[in-house]
């Protein structure tokens, strides 16, 4: 007689599992690992994590036994950037999905105005220049210390006896003081007023980017407002680096949206961006016609 043994076989099942790595599952919020049970070859759907302050990347896959990166067993996992979901198509060993996290980087702009409501100057000056090490823009130049010696505050300030209408040489120097104190900072920009009278002003500014100082030309304008002038300057300058302007453009747009803004009542600013533009990129006489 002759025997025929036929081999019967079933598919194996594996446990896998999703580590969002410090992040949660968008969907409810649970920060566990997930663990879910699937045949050879079928799919899972691995829907969104999230993590406050990073970016999810994709999944790094490793064999749960083995923790080896190499010896999937086959297993298939496509990710969606658009989207931060994937589709994981389990192979012959149980495998775990590690959320991979980038951490966000943000650019920080600080206005450090003064009112003397809230403090004094010099609890003014203390707070502000705690905040200093994490800026990256820097709007005006005041309250902060800026000490020549960070060790004898009797030597005084760089800012000493600087007027509040400087030469472009002194606000130059002022400028390299904050760099080399703070290196973090990339940009800072202030504007200088003129007050001829209690509605006539003039306005120019200074912006140092990228290792040099840039003198805008002077605006002159009738006053119907000055409420909101300073936010306008901070941000027709934001405006600028972001579109990419030359520098010695960014500050002629920042005076001018400044400018701009004084002629008109309220705190916010009704300008467009053509209008800033044509009074910054003007025959040079800065004069306000509206």
């Amino acid at each position: 007689k002759s025997w025929t043994v036929t081999a019967k076989w079933e598919i194996a099942n594996f446990t896998s599992r999703v580590d969002a790595n410090g992040g949660y599952r968008a969907s409810d919020g649970s920060t566990d690992v997930i663990l879910f049970d699937r045949k050879y070859g079928e799919t899972e759907p691995i829907n969104e994590r999230r993590r406050t302050g990073y970016t999810l990347t994709g999944y790094k896959l490793t064999n749960s036994n083995s923790g080896s990166a190499t010896d999937l067993g086959g297993a298939v996992f496509t990710f969606d950037p658009s989207t931060k979901t994937g589709m994981f198509t389990q192979g012959s060993v149980p495998i775990t999905l590690t959320a991979q996290w980038q951490a966000n980087t943000y650019t920080v702009s600080f206005d450090g105005n003064f009112r003397s409501t809230l403090w004094t100057w010099e609890e003014a000056r203390d707070y502000c220049t705690q905040c200093l090490p994490y800026v990256d823009v820097l709007l005006g130049i005041e309250p902060y210390h800026l000490w020549k010696d960070e060790n004898d505050h009797s030597k005084g300030d760089w800012k000493d006896g600087i007027p509040l209408q400087p030469s472009y040489e002194q606000q130059d120097e002022v400028f390299q003081h904050f760099i080399e104190r703070y290196p973090n900072i990339k940009c800072i920009g202030r504007h200088v007023r003129y007050a001829h009278s209690g509605s006539s002003n003039s306005l120019k500014a200074y912006m140092w980017y990228k290792g040099h100082t840039f003198e805008s030309k002077l605006f002159t304008f009738n006053i119907l407002d000055r409420v909101g002038g300073g936010d306008s300057f901070g941000g027709g300058l934001i405006y600028s680096i972001l579109n990419g302007k030359s520098t010695q453009a960014a500050v002629e747009f920042a005076v001018a949206a400044s400018a701009l803004k004084h002629s008109i009542e309220g705190d916010y600013n009704m300008v467009t961006v053509a209008e800033v533009e044509k009074l910054a990129g003007g025959d040079g006489s800065g004069r306000i016609q509206r």
